[in-house]
C-alpha cells in the first residue's frame, strides 16, 4: 500500500470513529412527555412546561383580561419555600400591537425617544435575531442598560392575529437555557 491509500483510510477511520462517539455521547434532549400544557383560549396559544412547575394569573388578581393586557408567569418552586423560583421562570404579556411588523413594534419602543418598558435603565438593544415561531414574525432580543438592572434575558416578542405577544425568560438564563429553549419550542398558536 502507498503512502496516499493508508492517509484515506486513517482520515475515513477517524471520521467514523468521531461519528460513532456524537451518536453513543451526544447530550440527551429534555422530553416534553411528562410536562404540563398551559392553554389560553381567549389569545388562542399554548405551550408545555415542566410538570413541577405552576401557573399563576400575575397580570390582574382575578385572571381576566385588563385593557387589552393579559399576564401569566409560569415558574418552579423553591425546594424550601412555596415561594416562586425567579431563576426559574417565565412570563407571557399579551397586548394589543400598536404597528403591523415586528420591526415597528422594535423601532417604536426602542428607537424613537420613548423608553424601554422592562426595567430601569433599559434603552437600547444589545443583540437581536430575527426569527420565526409557529409561522409568526418575531424576535429575540437583549437590552443594553445600566449594570445590575437585569437587562442581559432574552425578551422574545410575537406579532399574530394584531397581538404583541412577549415572553420574558427567568434571571439566570444561561443556568436553565435547555430549559427555556425546550420551553419556547412548544409555544404553538391555536387560531
Amino acid at each position: 500500500m502507498n503512502k496516499k491509500t493508508i492517509a484515506i483510510i486513517v482520515a475515513v477511520l477517524v471520521i467514523a470513529a468521531g461519528l460513532v462517539a456524537l451518536y453513543f455521547y451526544k447530550v440527551p434532549q429534555q422530553s416534553t412527555a411528562s410536562w404540563k400544557t398551559y392553554t389560553n383560549k381567549e389569545y388562542g396559544y399554548h405551550v408545555e412546561y415542566p410538570a413541577t412547575w405552576f401557573v399563576d394569573v400575575c397580570g390582574s388578581s382575578d385572571g381576566v383580561s385588563v385593557e387589552n393586557f393579559f399576564d401569566v408567569c409560569i415558574s418552579a418552586k423553591s425546594p424550601s419555600e412555596d415561594k416562586i423560583a425567579a431563576d426559574e421562570s417565565f412570563q407571557i404579556i399579551v397586548q394589543k400591537a400598536l404597528y403591523p411588523s415586528i420591526d415597528e413594534e422594535l423601532h417604536s419602543e426602542f428607537y424613537s425617544g420613548a423608553e424601554a418598558t422592562v426595567g430601569e435603565g433599559a434603552g437600547s438593544i444589545g443583540t437581536l435575531e430575527k426569527m420565526k415561531i409557529d409561522g409568526a414574525d418575531a424576535a429575540r432580543f437583549t437590552l443594553t442598560c445600566a449594570e445590575g438592572a437585569g437587562c442581559q434575558t432574552p425578551q422574545i416578542i410575537i406579532l399574530k392575529n394584531g397581538n404583541l405577544y412577549r415572553i420574558f425568560f427567568g434571571l439566570d438564563y444561561e443556568k436553565n437555557k435547555q430549559t427555556f429553549d425546550k420551553i419556547l419550542s412548544t409555544f404553538k398558536f391555536d387560531k
